[in-house]
């Protein structure tokens, strides 16, 4: 980047100048060439917006590009609009990004023809403040291109030199490269800086000469640092020359002179097709041109206005515009001294403006003619010394100080008029002050003096409508008679009440004439040195002696009242039952104390003495009623406290006693006969409470007794917990509780005594259901009845040995209860158990018929089916207990005699062999002794051969014994 770039260090906010604000904003014309009459147009409804209060008092900062036409002055402002913009939305880092789009607020288009006609501001007034605090406002500024072929070369001077004058940065911008010929337009301006007579100072301040799409870099480069090349190159080569002038033009009449070389923005911006994206420019333009706008943005070179080396307001500008407007348009020939005196003439008239300005705010301090004067003569010798007494000629400057002669004289002769007549509405005041009564038509009569004299004010010049400061000093001057008059009317006041506090000691006696000389002399010496108006003191005299007359007479007619009516009220009060009926009783009387004393016409203050004479002794019966009715109240509520407490109507009725006892011995600042009037009033409502009590604890045992009942009934705490609810409601139906605290507290007692009635029914349910479990448990290790039957009554004992905290009645309900769930429980124990020991029984007939062991198990097998098939009343948990007991015991009856049916099979088979053995060998003896013809031997060997067939049967038998035994034994003994 190149040298010279600076940083925008401050914050800007926009304000629109227009009524009527845009997302989107053009720049408005503010100048215009009349093609027909060559003169300018001044668009002053536009100007107009410069006068705005958000604004007139910053100074001003005017950026403007003058050049020639289509040389990119008004793309070039766009990129300060943008810059801007960026910073008024607190844009952080770059205001340039690639990738966003120029802001359009000047029109530039890619055309041979102008596009700019006249000279045009950007309807936004950018604010900031300096580091030094300045307020400074920045106006953005283009101007129609010269040598256009549409305007001649004495119009465009015009514009040119109306944009000089105005502005305070001004952007000269040429094309390629520079010549002191382009700057020629500045020779409008040769000898106008020698014309001011300080000439130390320059009359313009900064000239930026941009020229535009330079192309010899190399030689010289971009920036500002190529451009201070390429001027001091320039004005060195043209000292001899006859374009000499032109360079002592320029460094006579600006305070800066610099110079920036800036590179071509690239093709795309040249093709009509260009929108304005940053990323269709060069980068090199982008960072050149970047750097330029930051210079001129930064805080030394964003300078305020100055003409003739003062600092201008927005306000003052707009009427330095005006007068160079008027200048060029009645000179045929523009040159240095036309410029030069229009700005002698604005600039004193602008002088005589603010020293009149400055005189009506000195007027505002002054009190008299004298000081008036003197600020006159003050400002008349500080307008001859002023800056702006050098410019101009010396016929000028007399005639504008005859001008501020004659305005200071008119603002003096306005001011003594006005003095006068505020004396004269001061004496006006204090004559109407004599006749009011009241402090408030003090106030609404100096309010109405005022008004009049503001009206009056209107019709001086010299105010402005700036009334305010008059206004003062007439309201001052009314206040301090407003405030005399305020003094005596409470002093006269305060010794009216202290009259009044003499007379009220008053009981029997007459106040006397000397309590009337006595307040009369105190009036006369405490007003003696009073710094207070004399008539008014004289008023306030004759106003106190009528008044003191006046109270006398109406104190004992007053007096006499008051006692008539208190005792009307103590009689009346002994009628009231409640204290809202003591307090009516009482508005009663103070209110007929009114419409009594509304006849009498007495004065507010005795009026308002008596009635809170009267309010204090009507208050003092009423506190003795308020005392005895609040202790009695309090004993009625102690009486309902105690009996909450009270567990039987002969407690209730030994309260009562006790109460009545209390209010005798009760200390209380009160009279007797109110005293025993409440003591009688006090038995009805405690007989109340009691009887309400009667009825209602009454009706709470009944409920309770019905509870005890009905939750014998029920089989479940859910059960008992729904019956206590359904009781509940019951005494909600009933209307229990008819007086609230009464019966809340019975409410209470009944929920207490459900709730114990309920708890001890849970504790002992609780127990009965514990205990039945436990008998439930212990009966399924059971085999026998004796066993089931044994614990029952021990179950039985445990209970009747536990103590519980409830009553008799339940406790023998649930023995009964519990006895009936073991009855139940033995009961389903013994269906299951009898019907196994009759298939025990059984089982050990069958076995003891079985010859082999599988007869044995199969009788033992259809044992268990038909216990299975069975159909018993019981639990099943109980009867797979009984089954598988039912099993075991079959099993172990099989296995004791499994010896024994063994032994049976032994016996079959050795009988079955020996009658077998027997038939064969007597078959076969018969058969031998057949053969031999010997029927005696065949008889003998057939005989024998049964003995022997015996024989082989008994062997076999000890032998089936034998085999039985060892297998017995090894299974007995494995080893």
């Amino acid at each position: 980047m190149a040298s010279g770039s600076g940083t925008i260090e401050r914050s800007f906010k926009s304000v629109s100048i227009l009524q009527k604000k845009s997302k989107h904003q053009d720049a408005i014309r503010i100048f215009k060439i009349d093609t027909k009459t060559g003169k300018m147009i001044l668009y002053e409804d536009q100007l107009q917006l410069l006068k705005s209060d958000k604004f007139k008092d910053y100074k001003v900062c005017v950026i403007s590009v003058n050049g020639s036409y289509r040389t990119g002055k008004s793309f070039l402002l766009n990129f300060f609009l943008h810059c801007l913009k960026k910073k008024c939305q607190s844009v952080q880092g770059e205001w340039m990004d690639v990738n966003d789009t120029l802001t359009h607020g000047f029109l530039w288009e890619k055309s041979a023809q102008r596009v700019t006609d006249g000279i045009l501001i950007y309807p936004e007034i950018f604010l900031t403040t300096t580091k030094e605090g300045e307020k400074m406002a920045i106006i953005l500024m283009d101007t129609q291109g010269m040598s256009d072929h549409q305007t001649s070369y004495t119009e465009c001077i015009k514009i040119f030199a109306l944009s000089a004058l105005i502005s305070s940065v001004h952007i000269y911008n040429i094309q390629n490269k520079l010549d002191l010929e382009h700057l020629g337009v500045l020779q409008l301006f040769a000898g106008y800086g020698a014309m001011f007579s300080d000439n130390e100072k320059k009359p313009f301040q900064d000239l930026y000469i941009l020229v535009r799409d330079w192309v010899n870099f190399e030689e010289y480069d971009f920036g500002f640092e190529g451009g201070k090349e390429l001027l001091t190159s320039t004005f060195k080569a043209h000292q001899q020359s006859n374009l000499s002038g032109i360079q002592k033009t320029v460094k006579d009449n600006f305070e800066k002179v610099q110079c920036f070389l800036m590179p071509k923005p690239g093709n795309q911006v040249e093709k009509k097709g260009f929108k304005g994206n940053f990323n269709d420019i060069r980068k090199i333009f982008r960072n050149h041109v970047k750097t330029f706008v930051e210079k001129l943005l930064t805080s030394k070179n964003l300078v305020p206005k100055k003409i003739n080396n003062k600092f201008v307001t927005v306000e003052e500008l707009f009427r330095f515009i005006d007068g160079y407007w008027r200048c060029i348009n009645e000179t045929e020939e523009l040159c240095t001294e036309s410029i030069y005196m229009a700005t002698a003439e604005i600039s004193l008239q602008h002088l005589v403006n603010r020293k009149v300005d400055e005189y009506k705010k000195r007027l505002g301090s002054c009190t008299d003619r004298t000081q008036a004067e003197n600020e006159e003569s003050k400002i008349l010798k500080e307008f001859e010394n002023a800056r702006e007494m050098k410019l101009g000629t010396k016929k000028m400057r007399g005639s504008f100080k005859q001008q501020l002669t004659q305005l200071l004289d008119a603002l003096f002769n306005e001011f003594h008029t006005i003095l006068n007549y505020e004396d004269e509405l001061g004496n006006e005041y204090i004559e109407q002050l004599q006749k009011c009564s009241t402090l408030e038509q003090a106030e609404k009569i100096k309010h109405r003096i005022l008004k009049k004299f503001l009206k009056m004010l209107k019709s001086f010049n010299y105010l402005n409508g700036a009334q305010e400061v008059p206004k003062q000093r007439l309201a001052g001057l009314l206040d301090k008679v407003y405030t005399d008059f305020l003094m005596l009317f409470n002093h006269v006041n305060a010794l009216k009440m202290e009259y009044i506090e003499h007379i009220a000691k008053c009981i029997t006696l007459k106040p006397t004439s000397e309590a009337k000389e006595t307040i009369l002399k105190k009036f006369r010496h405490n007003t003696k040195n009073m710094d207070c108006n004399e008539q008014l003191r004289d008023c306030f005299k004759q106003r106190l002696t009528k008044l003191l007359d006046k109270m006398c007479k109406k104190f004992y007619t007053l007096f006499d009242l008051m006692n008539q009516l208190i005792e009307k009220y103590t009689k009346a009060v002994k009628k009231c039952r409640t204290l809202k009926q003591a307090q009516e009783v009482m508005s009663d009387i103070l209110g007929e104390f009114q419409e009594k004393v509304e006849n009498i016409h007495c004065g507010k203050e005795l009026l308002e003495h008596f009635k809170r004479r009267l309010s204090v002794q009507l208050d003092k019966v009423y506190n003795d009623f308020h005392i005895l009715f609040d202790h009695a109240n309090r004993l009625i509520e102690e009486y309902s406290e105690r009996v909450k407490g009270c567990s039987t109507l002969e407690e209730v009725q030994a309260e009562i006693q006790i109460i009545l006892v209390t209010i005798e011995k009760k200390n209380l600042n009160c009279e007797k006969e109110l005293r025993r009037h409440f003591k009688k009033r006090l038995k009805a409502p405690l007989c109340k409470v009691y009887n309400d009590f009667f009825i209602r604890f009454n009706r709470v045992n009944r409920l309770v007794e019905e509870y005890s009942e009905h939750v014998k009934g029920c089989r479940t705490l859910e059960n008992a917990k729904r019956e206590k609810q359904r009781i509940l409601e019951t005494a909600e139906e009933e209307n229990l509780n008819g007086d609230t605290e009464l019966g809340d507290h019975l409410k209470q007692r009944l929920y207490e005594l459900l709730d114990k009635v309920y708890d001890d029914f849970c504790v002992i349910f609780n127990y009965v259901e514990q205990l039945i479990e436990e008998y439930l448990k212990s009966v399924k290790t059971y085999r026998t009845l004796e066993e089931a039957l044994a614990e029952r009554l021990r179950i039985s004992v445990i209970f009747d040995g536990q103590k519980f905290n409830c009553k008799k009645k339940l406790q023998v309900h649930f023995r009964k209860r519990l006895n009936a769930a073991l009855h139940k429980v033995y009961s389903n124990f013994r269906i299951p158990c009898d019907y196994v020991n009759e298939l025990i029984v059984e089982y050990t007939i069958l076995v003891k018929q079985c010859r082999t062991l599988a007869d044995a198990k199969e009788k033992m097998q259809g044992i268990v089916v038909t216990f299975e098939k069975k159909k018993l009343n019981c639990e099943d948990e109980l009867r797979n207990i009984f089954g598988k007991y039912l099993t075991e015991e079959c099993s172990q009856i099989y296995e004791n005699n499994k010896t024994e049916i063994e032994m049976n099979h032994v016996d079959d088979v050795s009988e079955a062999i020996g009658k077998w053995s027997s038939n064969i060998l007597g078959l076969f003896g018969g058969i031998f002794g057949g053969l031999k013809g010997d029927p005696a031997l065949s008889a003998a060997l057939s005989g024998a051969g049964k003995v022997a067939g015996d024989g082989l049967g008994a062997a076999a038998r000890e032998i089936g014994t034998l085999v039985v035994k060892g297998k017995n034994t090894d299974n007995n003994n494995p080893e």
